[in-house]
């Protein structure tokens, strides 16, 4: 028997289900439900206030957006009066214009400005840049005005695996898609403008499906995002005891043993501790869970 994976013995099934489940198992992780990756914060918030871009590069379920909106926030939390956080679902987005459509939207929104001239620059983007020459010109335009204002964007980009499809949608070609991005990213100086990347495959891969040849390698520090270290393991186990989930390392081992590292698998499979039922669980009860849960997953 556990010594107590649940220690709400006297806890109603209709109290328990009411419950905010501690453990996130889709969508992004933020607040005090986001657990470890330290160090990835401390070098990715070094490369972003000297004015770099990074992209953050893992496969699925790894945590990178979670990640990458921890870091929008940070920056935030930074300069508040000088750092706009953008985030951006690139497959949301059409289009080369649509992207810059609805970047230049998430900015109006967090601007609440009276400027007229930054609302004209707003404007001209948002619904007179019908083509990439009228768009690129507006663009560079709005953000060199920023900048003079003494405000710096961190635009974090998910979903950039389509790229290779969104960046190739005009008449101009994907390469100058491409092009123009890393104009924009390198020339902070003049734009004010850092990209937080989120992706599963290189940026290299991307850009040549795309036909766009590869122009980032050089213009943007790639982060691979990896599972869970040992002691961001002990931060979940800590975590997983404050919300009621108590192993003994043997249990703890046979645990780990089967969700891996991943933050996701780990958090599943502690959730499916959680809901197995309420009280005491057996052993035999939570391997067949995990391995359960393990098996589903894996056949996703």
């Amino acid at each position: 028997m556990f010594r107590g994976v649940l220690e709400m013995e006297n806890i109603s099934k209709h109290e328990y289900d009411s419950m905010v489940c501690p453990f996130v198992t889709g969508g992004k992780v933020t607040g005090e439900k986001f657990i470890g990756r330290g160090e990835y914060i401390k070098r990715c918030i070094r490369k972003l206030k000297g004015r770099n871009s990074i992209a953050l590069r893992g496969i699925p379920r790894i945590g990178k957006s979670s990640l990458a909106i921890r870091l929008l926030d940070i920056m935030k939390e930074l300069e508040e009066e000088v750092i706009i956080s953008l985030y951006i679902d690139l497959s949301n987005c059409s289009s080369f214009l649509h992207f810059w459509q609805e970047t230049v939207k998430a900015l109006e929104a967090e601007l609440s400005t009276d400027d007229s001239e930054m609302i004209r620059l707003l404007s001209v983007v948002k619904n007179k840049a019908d083509s990439y020459e009228t768009m690129k010109d507006a663009v560079e335009k709005l953000f060199t005005y920023t900048c003079r204002q003494g405000k710096r964007v961190v635009l974090c980009i998910d979903e950039f695996d389509s790229a290779s499809s969104v960046l190739m949608d005009n008449t101009a070609g994907p390469l100058c898609n491409f092009m123009f991005m890393r104009t924009m990213m390198t020339s902070t100086r003049e734009y004010g403008l850092s990209f937080i990347i989120v992706t599963r495959r290189s940026l290299s891969s991307i850009e040549s499906k795309a036909d766009g040849g590869s122009t980032f390698d050089g213009a943007i520090e790639t982060m691979p995002v990896r599972g869970f270290s040992d002691n961001e393991l002990s931060e979940f186990r800590e975590y997983g005891e404050k919300h009621g989930v108590f192993l003994s390392d043997e249990e703890w081992d046979m645990f780990v043993g089967q969700a891996g590292r991943s933050p996701f698998m780990l958090s599943r499979t502690a959730m499916a501790l959680l809901d197995s039922e309420v009280g005491l669980v057996s052993k035999r009860r939570c391997t067949t869970t995990i391995r359960r849960t393990t098996r589903i997953l894996t056949d996703c």
